[in-house]
């Protein structure tokens, strides 16, 4: 319905940004050129964290299974991140239940 969202913004160093698709491409190239080298050419940053930089990315060889998208953290190489066990319509609704937690590393 929207091309791009802010969520649960409530100071400078909280919430989320889910790109629009050209800033998702945009950022990812950037990403890449600084030095991600293990961001594979078929991931897509579609959102960040923006109290710590961590990223969410769409694996688009996955897309039409129920397990696409990357838990993507920073400090972590890319061969550590993780798939979530959802998709993205199960990872919305849960990021609105659990009032913008992390909830994917609850675990």
């Amino acid at each position: 319905m929207s091309n791009g969202a802010i969520l649960y913004n409530d100071d400078e160093d909280s919430g989320y940004m889910i790109f629009s698709l050209e800033e998702a491409i945009n950022y990812t190239e950037k990403k890449r050129l600084c030095g991600y080298d293990g961001l594979k050419e078929e991931w897509l940053v579609f959102m960040v964290n923006l109290f710590d930089s961590d990223m969410l990315l769409f694996d688009l060889n996955k897309i039409d299974t129920k397990r696409y998208i990357i838990d993507g953290i920073e400090e972590y190489p890319t061969e550590q991140w993780k798939y979530l066990k959802c998709d993205f319509r199960i990872f919305m609704n849960r990021l609105f239940e659990s009032n913008g937690a992390n909830y994917w590393r609850w675990l």
